[in-house]
């Protein structure tokens, strides 16, 4: 899904060219002595790759770009770790603040503790259950305790102890579901280390007060502002740490048997038939069954897959997305819109 309609796509073999040069800018970044122009090559590259497909907008990945363009831009070392500082309290805030909501206590943290619960007694279950609000009260107090350099090394651990908890339920002992994951929350253990560990010289003013205009502060808006604007659908919710949280959109596809049968085998396979007899796609398992990702929960995406299913179809009305929208923070009762192929703008032939 192109960041435009109309975008030029990358075609074979420049798709690969761009990816293989961007491997290659990310070995400079790594291992140059100077990497600011391997990081400014690594963040045009990326911006590319991201302009060509939304379904790239993943947080981790706009985490790296994001730390790449500090790298690339910023005037001193000090300005780099400012800004790289903001993007993971960033983080950890707002991944807290997200998950309060009704939806990730009744379902997605339940679902979460399942192999954890499922080997415990009756009676202790239904204590961890209880405990959702743990998960969190503790990103939230990370990000406040890194902030704080008497309390830092202690959020350090605390930031560890909680990616080693998710790698351990998310992992292949366990749910062994979106392994795009693990080395994210990998990652994230060990920049919380890198960057915060024994750093009670930089004082909260030195995260929240950049010194001047620059990556420090663009970093704090990314990361520290724009997120607050996703709970009033005007900024998107994978840029502020909504990944599961159970805030956030889903869309399915509603098709007619016709339709169905013409859809590629990637995507044929997560057809499945409702209660009510309709041939239902499910854009999240089509994600992650074609892509390894989860799909990008914005409307704009979902309209643009509906549109291009819509291309498969006789009738307006053989292809229609439904959209369930984000949860209501106390009640988790979700509104849902329908639209066929004529109100999406591209009516079957």
């Amino acid at each position: 899904m192109p960041v435009l309609d109309g975008w030029p796509l990358l075609s074979a073999p420049l798709d690969v060219a761009v990816l293989c040069a961007l491997l290659a800018a990310l070995c400079g970044v790594a291992l140059a002595p100077r990497p600011r122009w391997w990081a400014v090559a690594a963040t045009v590259l990326a911006l590319i790759l991201a302009a060509d497909d939304q379904s790239r907008w993943q947080p981790w990945f706009y985490q790296y770009v994001t730390m790449l363009a500090a790298l690339a831009v910023a005037r001193d070392v000090g300005d780099t770790l400012a800004a790289w500082r903001a993007v993971l309290v960033g983080l950890y805030l707002w991944s807290g603040i997200q998950k309060l909501n009704a939806t990730f206590m009744t379902h997605l943290f339940p679902w979460l503790m399942e192999p954890l619960a499922g080997v415990l007694p009756a009676g202790v279950q239904r204590i961890l259950l209880a405990g959702w609000m743990v998960v969190p009260v503790m990103e939230i107090t990370v990000a406040v305790g890194l902030l704080v350099p008497r309390l830092r090394n202690a959020a350090v651990v605390g930031a560890i102890a909680t990616h080693l908890v998710v790698l351990g339920l998310l992992g292949p002992l366990a749910h062994g579901t979106n392994a795009v994951v693990w080395p994210w929350n990998a990652a994230m253990a060990a920049l919380v280390a890198l960057l915060f560990w024994n750093g009670g010289h930089a004082s909260a003013r030195h995260v929240l007060v950049p010194r001047r205009l620059g990556a420090p502060a663009a970093a704090l808006v990314l990361f520290g502002v724009l997120p607050a604007l996703s709970f009033a659908g005007r900024w998107d919710a994978y840029l502020s740490g909504a990944l599961y949280s159970g805030n956030l959109k889903v869309a399915a596809l509603s098709v007619t048997d016709a339709v169905a049968a013409r859809l590629p085998d990637a995507a044929r396979r997560h057809v499945a038939r409702n209660r009510m007899g309709a041939n239902v796609l499910d854009v999240w398992e089509w994600s992650m069954g074609e892509l390894a990702v989860p799909s990008y929960p914005e409307d704009r995406v979902f309209r643009a897959v509906a549109r291009d299913v819509c291309r498969l179809a006789d009738d307006s009305a053989d292809v229609v997305l439904v959209v369930f929208g984000r949860p209501g923070t106390l009640t988790g009762q979700r509104e849902i819109t329908r639209s066929d192929c004529a109100a999406l703008g591209r009516p079957g032939a």
